[in-house]
């Protein structure tokens, strides 16, 4: 039975220097953090064709002097798979995420929230070239104290498609899907927010030289029942391999979202449109860089067209290079910037980050394999 269980541990050692922890426009608070970050992933297979995976990730950070920030973030993930000779599969899981949104100043709190969802996926290739797959997903958001309960949410995602990849090179991707958010808000009562969008676009497979998806719709929205936004929407994934040593990965999305006042969105829901970039090369290896980047327009609006509405630009850009000494040992360097420009003066702010990290027992981020399953382009754990 050992033979059948395989262990992927990683620890990471991360010293961050922020020059902006609070993500404000006036009196910037700097300060040094110290994290911890255990990872482990477990992979059981019962046959050739099913088995069952699991994943934690975890982060435990010390500020120097701020002592209003949470301190300890969880993730974990479980799925039981399921394949097909033919290459039909069923994935069945659940995840859990347990942090915070981070306060906005020295006299602010951490809001802290847990996250739990059940997912099931099914892909069937009916024809050689025609694959259809659906999935459903239930998830539901709590936050630990009353005053941030209006931000609780139970979510109800479902998509269905199909993929033909008679053309190689433009394999057809047609996508239909369904959510819908409830959030019981005991100081203003329930809202509901619901949107359906259909796409177009084209799916490659992994093991070509450019993989993933580009999918192009229209959406429309209703929020409490009246209409809200109705337009074009992407979600695009894509990598390309260049060459032997140097790998592009980009995104790009356009969707709308209830807004999350404890994460300092305001108004009733936002349009966000942006995309990431990022430029990996590893010629001189066991050299190997990292350039990156990310743009983000969010545009908040009320169902009531007369009220002012509130529009942020987010930018970021980093570069990191990463030096393997062994294979389980690695040490990292980094620097990122960010800056958000937004009409509300108050959630303006500019923040400079440098970073360093040892890397131990590590066969490859296990940051990269964390599954949100959520189409709102998360971030978990950045630094």
């Amino acid at each position: 039975m050992a033979e059948n269980i395989k262990l992927s541990p990683e620890v990471i050692l991360r010293e961050v220097y922020s020059d902006n922890i609070y993500l404000v426009d006036d009196e910037k608070t700097d300060d040094y953090i110290t994290s911890v970050l255990p990872n482990m992933g477990m992979q059981i297979a019962f046959t050739p064709r099913s088995r069952v995976e699991l994943l934690y990730l975890g982060r435990f950070d010390i500020y120097n002097t701020a002592d209003n920030f949470r301190q300890d973030h969880h993730y974990g993930h479980l799925n039981f798979q399921l394949d097909t000779p033919k290459g039909s599969s069923v994935n069945l899981g659940a995840w859990g995420e347990d942090s915070a949104n981070q306060p906005d100043s020295t006299e602010d709190r951490s809001k802290d929230y847990s996250i739990h969802a059940l997912y099931a996926d099914v892909d069937l290739m009916v024809f050689s070239a025609t694959e259809l797959f659906g999935t459903y997903q239930r998830s539901s958001r709590r936050f630990d104290d009353t005053i941030d309960r209006d931000d609780d949410f139970d979510r109800d995602f479902f998509a269905i498609g199909l993929v033909n990849s008679q053309s190689s090179l433009f394999p057809l991707l047609l996508e239909y899907r369904y959510e819908t958010q409830e959030n019981d808000q005991p100081a203003t009562g329930s809202t509901d927010f619901v949107y359906q969008a259909a796409y177009t676009g084209f799916k490659w497979r992994q093991d070509q030289r450019l993989s993933g998806s580009l999918r192009v719709g229209y959406l429309w929205s209703e929020f409490n029942s009246a209409s809200a936004y109705d337009g074009w929407v992407t979600d695009t994934d894509l990598k390309y391999a260049l060459s032997d040593f140097t790998r592009i990965t980009g995104t790009a999305y356009r969707g709308v979202r209830e807004s999350t006042r404890s994460a300092r969105d305001t108004l009733d829901y936002y349009i966000y449109a942006g995309g990431k970039l990022s430029i990996a090369y590893s010629r001189l290896d066991p050299f190997r860089f990292r350039i990156y980047g990310r743009y983000e327009n969010k545009d908040y609006r009320l169902t009531e067209a007369s009220v002012d509405s509130r529009e942020d630009d987010l930018y970021s850009a980093g570069v990191s290079a990463q030096y393997n000494i062994e294979d389980w040992l690695s040490i990292s360097l980094g620097y990122l910037y960010r800056m958000n420009d937004s009409s509300v003066e108050t959630q303006k702010y500019k923040e400079n980050r440098v970073f360093a990290e040892l890397i131990v027992l590590s066969n490859g981020n296990m940051r990269h394999k964390r599954l949100p399953r959520s189409i709102d382009q998360i971030d978990y754990f950045k630094p």
